[in-house]
C-alpha cells in the first residue's frame, strides 16, 4: 500500500526543510540560561567538553528558542510557536529556526533525542 505524500507547504519549501521531517532537537542539559544585566547567556554547569566550555550569547530570539528546546521539538513546531510569539515570514523563521538548530548542534548546545524520547516528547 503506499503512502500518501504530504504536499509541501511554500514556506518549508524556502527554508530547505523536508515536509516529513520527524527530528527533535533538545538542549544538552549542560548549560544554564541567566540573565545578566539584561543580556540572556548560557554558562556551562558542570563537566562540558573544550568548545562547550564558554559562555555563550543569546539575543531575545535565542532564548525563546532555547526555552522551545527544553524538551524533545522539532523545527516545525519551534516554528509554529515563534509565528504564535513574534511577527515575521514564516520561511524566515523556518530558516533561522534552522539555522539556530545547526549552530547548536555544531557548539554541542543542542542534540538529537532518541527515539525514546521522541516517544515520551520530553528529555531524560
Amino acid at each position: 500500500m503506499e503512502r500518501a505524500e504530504k504536499a509541501k507547504s511554500p514556506e518549508m519549501e524556502t527554508a530547505g526543510l523536508p515536509p516529513n521531517d520527524m527530528k527533535r532537537f533538545y538542549v544538552n542539559g549542560r548549560h544554564l540560561l541567566r540573565e545578566i544585566a539584561g543580556l540572556y547567556v548560557l554558562i556551562p554547569a558542570g563537566e562540558t567538553d573544550a568548545p562547550q566550555n564558554r559562555i555563550t550569547a543569546l539575543n531575545e530570539t535565542g532564548r525563546f528558542l532555547w526555552m522551545q528546546f527544553q524538551h524533545p521539538c522539532t523545527v516545525a513546531e519551534a516554528a509554529a510557536a515563534a509565528e504564535a510569539q513574534y511577527t515575521g515570514q514564516p520561511a524566515e523563521m523556518l530558516r533561522g529556526i534552522e539555522n539556530f538548530v545547526r549552530a547548536g548542534l555544531r557548539a554541542g548546545l543542542l542534540r538529537e533525542a532518541s527515539a525514546a524520547e521522541k516517544t515520551e516528547g520530553k528529555a531524560v
